[in-house]
């Protein structure tokens, strides 16, 4: 693509939520702490994630749950993994994921963006996948260990949980109401439930998996506020 269609394509959509570069056309984003705290998530758990495989996914095949616009997707096809499948409820997130992916010259027969309803989403006729990943998407839903039980039943070795976790000391549930409307919230789930940090290790534990939580350097804490008042976590099961 030329740069002037790339960049009219770019403007055609009415919001980025992450910064590509596409041929030296950067998307727009509505706030510079986007970038860092996007960069800090990175170092925080997906570069230990691809450190676990000995530095590199080539040879996995990796399920991407609440993708939005291709971001962590993109991090793990330029880490060497062999298929990637994105499953967001905006079709606005598709059509932006596969946009850059074309613009990035990203073979096709490594990626597949599906606009769906996770909860809707047949995952065994997507086959099995050695890795799956949900960022960020934990907290905007009510229905943690139906969401669990899917991926356990096509997830044959990691899974990388990050989510929003509440700071109650023992195993509960936080329940929150959230506008539907909202780009970076729920589809169609306004009463969501927060979990805390040992809710999350003991549904993750029903499936057999074990896990371990990676806690946040002061680096990602100056970026993330969440990560600041620990009311973010990262946790990686086996």
């Amino acid at each position: 693509m030329k740069n002037e269609d790339i960049q009219k394509k770019i403007n055609s959509f009415p919001y980025w939520i992450n910064q590509f570069d596409l041929k030296g056309n950067l998307t727009p984003v509505p706030f510079k702490s986007t970038i860092e705290g996007a960069k800090q998530r990175k170092n925080y758990f997906l570069d230990p994630l691809i450190n676990f495989c000995g530095g590199s996914l080539k040879g996995k095949r990796i399920l991407d749950i609440g993708c939005n616009s291709g971001f962590w997707a993109l991090q793990l096809i330029e880490a060497g993994c062999d298929f990637v499948v994105g499953i967001d409820g905006r079709q606005i997130h598709i059509d932006q994921a596969n946009f850059v992916f074309q613009v990035k010259e990203i073979d096709q027969n490594r990626y597949n963006f599906k606009c769906d309803d996770i909860f809707n989403t047949d995952f065994q006729k997507l086959g099995k996948f050695d890795i799956v990943i949900c960022l960020g998407f934990f907290h905007h839903i009510n229905k943690h260990m139906q969401l669990l039980e899917k991926i356990s039943d096509i997830n044959s070795d990691l899974f990388l949980l990050e989510t929003r976790v509440n700071r109650l000391p023992g195993k509960y549930m936080q329940i929150l109401h959230e506008p539907i409307d909202h780009y970076a919230n729920s589809l169609n789930q306004s009463l969501t439930m927060c979990p805390s940090k040992k809710a999350v290790l003991s549904m993750i534990e029903q499936f057999d998996y074990k896990t371990i939580i990676l806690n946040p350097q002061s680096h990602h804490k100056m970026a993330l506020k969440n990560y600041k008042t620990n009311r973010r976590l990262a946790f990686i099961s086996s």
